[in-house]
């Protein structure tokens, strides 16, 4: 009966102190053409992926073709624990998006027998793209072609003076 008590501790204890993936509270991001604003959060790292007693995690902005717009890398493991009072703040990217829509995520590594895991995620948009499509641009006129528009209607300009007189 002791070795049962026991064990059912042990179960019970494992089972209370299970872990999560990175857990990330209170934030709330926005994403635009050339960065993204976040607001003050709290950060809990909670499983050890590193095999180090540490949780390694990322911050991934994404395009919707997938390009890497931002990355800040963690995934060498921050000490379990709680990060609290992170401040609000803008972080600009470091490549431009082709496509909409925009993603950011917080992600806790694969690592040490545990699986990659999405703590956050919020989407936006840039406004100078169309859902799935490149960058809009204004369509120009090569030089020759602007030569060509201004003859053409200096010659209709012409030939409407020579009209209006016979």
């Amino acid at each position: 009966m002791k070795k049962f008590l026991y064990l059912c501790t042990a179960v019970a204890f494992t089972a209370s102190t299970s872990s999560q993936a990175l857990i990330v509270t209170g934030l709330s991001a926005t994403l635009d053409c050339d960065s993204f604003d976040f607001s003050a959060h709290t950060i809990t790292t909670d499983r050890d992926n590193t095999g180090a007693n540490a949780e390694g995690y990322i911050i991934r902005v994404a395009d919707g073709n997938g390009a890497n717009l931002y990355n800040f890398d963690a995934s060498a493991g921050v000490i379990l624990g709680t990060i609290e009072n992170i401040p609000a703040g803008t972080e600009a990217y470091t490549s431009t998006p082709n496509s909409n829509p925009l993603t950011v995520e917080y992600i806790s590594i694969a690592g040490n027998g545990l699986p990659e895991q999405v703590a956050f995620s919020a989407t936006g948009a840039c406004s100078l793209l169309d859902a799935g499509s490149a960058a809009k641009s204004v369509p120009t006129l090569p030089l020759g072609g602007l030569l060509l528009t201004i003859l053409g209607l200096a010659w209709l300009g012409g030939r409407k003076v020579l009209t209006q007189r016979a």
